[in-house]
């Protein structure tokens, strides 16, 4: 089940491809899980887009963690 915050996130998850996200079997044979996998670049992108979303206010950002292991 996917859960969607609002309805203006739906057409980016629409976006999403599992192809972007999969690990190389060699690496993922290699890892304990779960495991926490880091993307750098979508992380700063990321903070980029919440930083011109709040007008660059940081007092207004609360980040938080999720964690989640399962197959798609």
């Amino acid at each position: 089940m996917v859960s969607v915050a609002s309805k203006s996130a739906a057409p980016r998850l629409a976006q999403l491809r599992l192809n972007d996200y999969q690990l190389d079997p060699a690496l993922l044979n290699r890892l304990c899980t779960p495991a926490p996998v880091i993307y750098e670049e979508r992380i700063r992108n990321n903070i980029r887009t919440v930083l011109n979303l709040m007008d660059g206010d940081t007092t207004r950002w609360r980040p938080h963690l999720k964690t989640v292991k399962g197959h798609l």
